[in-house]
């Protein structure tokens, strides 16, 4: 026999039959299986003993003494050249054994695995780099990448290798592995990492990691881990750079589990992590990022809201006019970021005409001296306001230590993918950047006249994918009208856009003439207003969320607090909505709320999934609004597509999808557009999809890529996206150049600049 696979099980009587089964079914037969007892309570010995007579394996009963002297009491029993675990509410695939056999004379063999509910619904994939060499390099990534790999599951281990390392597992703690497998892979002198998913490891809601009652046993547990395991890595030989890196996964899982505890058992962890000083040890570059990325979260970057009250606030208020000199251009704009209402721009031959008043030098080649201000001095007022706010009067490295020490490793848990890309640069520098911007040839007024609400409040002109940071929050003073909303809505103005992310944006338009700078005025409301901060749903989209989500407890609360704001803004009255932006419409009590009124507004926009948008709901939304447009997502033709890809019903979809068909029809609706998110799972549809959706008369069917929204690993993103570096998967690339697309009807320009590089990269080849 070559392989053993070990099975340890203690009262899993609810898995075990499938967890046996996948050991026992492998396609491969020069293997053992041994099962082990700890002394399980339940019916797990009656399920082994049934199974005995279906399958051959090995079989041991002991007493209970806990799982990592149960995994040590079957290893000393193991006699194979290699052997690997199978936890009891797992299973293999069953060609696992067959794959890993072509590869021998190794330490440690690795594969991936795959995470599931208990219902067999894929949460994410678990893959590790794909790798060939020493352990040190290996757990370096695997710690870069912030990968699982702690688990003693999802490696093929060498017998005599782990037994002449006198490996065990530590008797008596909970998460033992943890203690002991990044040392397994950092001793290992060949390790092999091979890109094939073996494993299926199944999220047992009542196991101990996730169990809400072992969250303090869990802490208290890494705290001893931590201690321990720094000791053995200090005294070790691995290099200077694998003890950093091992000492950065240590601090950070620590760290890591204090996020979860009540405040209480928090505050007596986050004492203990200060005494070992496991801040320390956290990776200096990994800080700085996460010091960017929480100071957005906690909204310390953001609370520069009130920099409209500067020193300059009480002149302004009291009328007093502005005396500016130097380029008019750029006094022009000096004014508009400053809130100038009245002000005047003068030339070098005027300056004696006002030796009296104090003059705002936007230029610095006056030589004579006078006591006035220039244009540094206001930079340096924008900025001592700045920092100021950002400070609220409480030491800032305080803050984010405390910040590093609860949040930081958990930030890759976190939805905040779009906000990577915005770095913590003072207005003064946002000021600078702009006024130094070349115009281009664009026409897009979506920063000066449109607003998009999301779930935290801030307020973004155009989608905040598009946009590298809020205008402001709505739940802040000055939400809509200060120093950074001025510089941004400037750069539209300007036409520079040096605040847009150009490559993503779907609004624009080439436009040959050059801004000429006349007016400075931009709407007190936006024209546009998206409400997207409520993001409730009644479907569970694979590429959207991994689970049903409703808003309860702090979310909603912050939902409603934003709701009333926007009440209390008059922006509905006003501005023409689209609703919503996440979420689904008729789903979210909130908007609801919002959208219900006794006055006649103006145009509303529904974006929707359409199950829940019957006859009924469209009366009520016709009533209230004076022009109605509808956007609904399907992504799918035939039921069984649209049931995997949005878990919804199809054929209640259809049937809406009609009605709203036949309001077009009649004129109660302006425009009806279809959407459709282009994915490996359904592309093959897309002409069926148009053909479905001129059938209704529709407006417009348009298909747009697929995006990341964190439910994907990196791999598993461009596997479904059909996009790698920007070049389309080449059966994408044939379905996109069909003739079909080419109608008027259709919108790909989601596709453009992908079509593009993908001619040039396939050029004749395949012509």
């Amino acid at each position: 026999m070559k392989y053993t696979i070990i099975i340890t099980i203690y009262n899993k009587e609810k898995f075990l039959e499938k967890a046996i089964t996948s050991a026992c079914t492998q396609t491969y037969k020069d293997y053992t299986v041994m099962v082990v007892n700890d002394g399980s309570t339940d019916n797990s010995e009656k399920i082994i003993l049934n199974l005995q007579k279906k399958y051959k394996f090995k079989y041991y009963k002991k007493e209970n003494t806990g799982v990592a002297d149960t995994r040590n009491y079957a290893i000393k029993k193991v006699v194979t050249p290699y052997f690997l675990f199978l936890d009891a509410d797992d299973y293999l695939e069953n060609n696992l054994l067959e794959t890993i056999d072509k590869y021998n004379d190794y330490d440690i063999l690795s594969f991936n695995s795959i995470n599931k509910d208990e219902k067999d619904n894929i949460i994410e994939y678990i893959n590790k780099p794909k790798y060939q060499g020493y352990g040190e390099k290996f757990i370096q990534l695997l710690i870069k990448d912030k990968i699982t790999f702690t688990v003693p599951w999802g490696y093929i281990y060498n017998t005599k290798y782990f037994k002449n390392n006198k490996y065990e597992y530590l008797k008596g703690e909970i998460l033992e592995d943890f203690e002991l497998t990044p040392f397994i892979l950092a001793d290992a002198r060949k390790i092999i990492s091979i890109d094939y998913c073996g494993y299926n490891y199944i999220t047992n809601s009542k196991s101990i990691v996730n169990n809400k009652d072992n969250l303090n046993k869990i802490a208290d547990t890494y705290l001893r881990h931590y201690q321990r395991m720094l000791k053995k890595t200090n005294e070790s030989n691995y290099s200077e750079e694998t003890k950093k890196y091992i000492k950065d996964l240590l601090s950070g899982t620590i760290i890591w589990y204090v996020n979860n505890l009540d405040k209480n058992k928090q505050k007596e962890c986050i004492k203990k992590i200060k005494d070992l000083k496991a801040v320390n040890n956290l990776n200096k570059n990994i800080i700085l990022k996460t010091i960017i990325k929480i100071s957005y979260m906690l909204n310390i970057y953001y609370s520069i809201r009130n920099i409209y009250i500067s020193i300059l606030k009480k002149e302004t208020s009291k009328n007093i006019q502005k005396i500016l000199y130097g380029d008019k251009y750029i006094c022009n704009q000096i004014a508009f970021v400053m809130g100038y209402k009245d002000y005047k721009v003068i030339t070098k031959d005027e300056i004696n005409k006002y030796s009296n008043e104090k003059i705002i030098f936007c230029k610095n080649d006056i030589k004579k001296k006078r006591k006035d201000i220039s244009i540094n001095e206001l930079y340096n007022e924008i900025d001592s306001y700045y920092k100021h706010n950002t400070l609220v009067k409480k030491d800032i490295k305080s803050i984010l230590k405390h910040i590093l020490i609860v949040y930081r490793p958990r930030l890759k848990n976190i939805n905040i993918i779009r906000k990577l890309s915005i770095k913590i640069i003072k207005p003064s520098e946002m000021l600078i950047k702009e006024l130094n911007a070349s115009p281009i040839n664009i026409k897009c007024k979506r920063m000066e006249e449109t607003c998009y609400i999301d779930m935290h409040g801030d307020i973004y002109a155009c989608c905040p994918g598009w946009t590298v940071r809020p205008l402001g929050n709505i739940l802040k003073d000055n939400y809509y009208d200060n120093y950074f909303s001025r510089i941004m809505k400037l750069s539209s103005i300007n036409k520079s856009f040096c605040f847009c992310q150009l490559d993503k944006c779907k609004h624009i338009y080439n436009d040959k003439k050059q801004p000429v700078i006349t007016n400075l005025e931009v709407p007190e409301t936006p024209k546009e207003l998206t409400i997207a901060f409520d993001q409730s749903c009644n479907l569970k989209c694979s590429s959207c969320r991994k689970k049903h989500y409703n808003a309860k407890g702090k979310q909603l609360e912050l939902a409603e607090r934003i709701k009333d704001r926007v009440i209390e803004s008059s922006w509905l009255d006003k501005s023409n909505i689209i609703v919503a932006g996440q979420g689904e419409v008729f789903f979210s009590k909130i908007y609801k709320e919002l959208i219900s009124t006794n006055i006649k507004r103006n145009d509303i926009e529904i974006l929707s999934n359409g199950t829940l948008f019957n006859k009924k709901r469209f009366e009520e939304i016709k009533n209230n609004y004076k022009k109605i447009k509808v956007s609904i997502s399907v992504d799918a033709v035939c039921e069984e597509t649209y049931k995997h890809l949005r878990c919804g019903n199809f054929k209640i979809l259809l049937n809406n999808l009609k009605m709203l068909s036949e309001e077009r029809k009649k004129g109660n609706i302006e425009y009806l557009q279809f959407n459709y998110v282009v994915q490996r799972d359904n592309y093959k549809e897309m002409r069926e999809f148009v053909k479905l959706a001129k059938s209704l008369n529709i407006d417009c069917v348009q298909f747009t890529k697929l995006g990341n929204w964190g439910t994907f690993k990196k791999k598993e993103y461009i596997k479904k996206s059909m996009i790698k570096n920007n070049i389309l998967d080449y059966e994408l690339y044939k379905e996109l150049n069909n003739d079909i697309y080419k109608d008027k009807l259709i919108d790909i320009d989601s596709f453009k600049d992908n079509l593009i590089k993908s001619r040039e990269y396939y050029g004749d080849k395949y012509e």
